[in-house]
């Protein structure tokens, strides 16, 4: 009976020698294919990728396939690079070779002999007619801080050359590595902006600029301002002037004809970045705030309340 148990179910013990032994084999499997092999076997899944006449689903399944082998040999980079320029092709697998070749670029050494043709592909792509297409590349070249992308954003926003992406896109981008120009142009738009996304991105532009504090202290205190616009402007002011936002912050906790949100946002800042001892000796602020916590406000900005009694009490 017990050997009839064994023959039909392994024991414990053997059961993950077992396993060790089947993943022994997978691992074996994968990483003793050879180089050659690996090429010819992403050649021949290119060859599907860029078989016009193949169902636009096999192309893109063969081009998952080939995963970080878009890398693999000079040839089968150049074809991918080749297809993602490709206007003629589908924009949706043009959009997914870009993904292949941006995953690729996340083993840097493997890389490296790829490189200079990849960022020199991706500027091509900025003038793209694929919106979408060339906002990915406009983005992936912003964050490697590419100087002739931040010219290119700059130019489109100052109006000296025809602009390449949204007024707010642009903003969002120069963000990643704001300057002076940045924050010149990013002024202008803050005051006469062409809409309101475009407005909102200015400030964040401006939010790493020292010169721009007063200019974001008028905006935290004017009540006709959005909501979301005085929040990225508390953001900012605590950044470049934390002082100055504690100050600002106590006028929106103790003024009771104050949205309840921004007296959530005073308080908090209040709770998390000011002087404690200075906070828990301050009675009028105390006082204020125990009525809050004793009154019907939002949930958010009871909240806050409890919080800065416990800090700061």
């Amino acid at each position: 009976m017990t050997a009839r148990k064994t023959k039909g179910k392994l024991s414990g013990s053997s059961a993950r020698k077992a396993v060790v032994k089947r993943s022994a084999v997978v691992g074996v499997k994968t990483e003793g294919v050879k180089p050659g092999r690996t090429i010819a076997a992403a050649a021949k899944l290119l060859s599907t990728v860029l078989d016009a006449s193949a169902r636009l689903k096999e192309r893109a399944q063969a081009l998952a396939q080939i995963g970080n082998n878009v890398a693999g040999d000079r040839d089968t980079f150049k074809q991918v690079v080749r297809l993602v320029k490709d206007t003629t092709v589908n924009a949706t697998l043009r959009s997914n070779a870009l993904s292949q070749l941006q995953v690729a670029t996340f083993d840097p050494s493997a890389f490296a002999p790829y490189r200079a043709a990849y960022m020199t592909a991706l500027r091509s792509l900025c003038r793209d007619p694929d919106m979408d297409i060339r906002q990915r590349a406009f983005g992936l070249l912003a964050r490697e801080q590419d100087a002739d992308t931040q010219a290119l954003l700059l130019a489109g926003l100052e109006g000296t050359q025809d602009a390449l992406l949204p007024p707010e896109k642009a903003l969002q981008l120069l963000s990643y590595d704001p300057h002076a120009g940045a924050y010149e142009v990013a002024r202008k738009i803050e005051q006469d902006p062409p809409n309101t996304l475009a407005r909102r991105e200015a400030l964040r532009v401006l939010a790493a600029d020292a010169d721009s504090v007063d200019r974001f202290a008028d905006v935290l205190r004017d009540k006709k301002e959005p909501t979301e616009v005085r929040q990225i402007a508390a953001g900012a002011l605590n950044h470049l002037a934390p002082k100055r936002m504690q100050a600002i912050a106590r006028e929106m906790a103790l003024d009771d004809s104050e949205s309840d949100d921004l007296r959530t946002v005073g308080l908090t800042a209040l709770a998390h970045f000011g002087d404690p001892d200075a906070l828990t000796a301050d009675a009028q602020l105390q006082a204020h705030v125990q009525k809050i916590t004793e009154g019907e406000v939002s949930t958010g900005l009871q909240a806050a309340a409890e919080q800065f009694k416990v800090r700061c009490s």
